[in-house]
């Protein structure tokens, strides 16, 4: 009985240091390569564009999601 405690301890302590060493938490400042050049600076802090414009849910998550590219009319 005690080795079967003893297993299923190990196991849940594995289970959670493999978790929290998944990129989710570990790759803290990660920027994927970007497929067309893109300035925050500019969109941001020139033209003030919201956040909520192109990034979907940004103040319930804490992934950034973006909606599909946003094309001029």
């Amino acid at each position: 009985m005690i080795l079967v405690g003893g297993l299923l301890t190990a196991t849940a302590v594995t289970a959670g240091v493999w978790y929290y060493l998944t990129p989710k938490y570990s790759r803290v400042g990660y920027q994927p390569i970007q497929p067309v050049s893109f300035s925050h600076a500019v969109h941001v802090d020139q033209l003030g564009v919201d956040c909520r414009y192109c990034h979907n849910g940004v103040r319930e998550s804490r992934c950034i999601q973006t909606s599909r590219p946003v094309r001029p009319a």
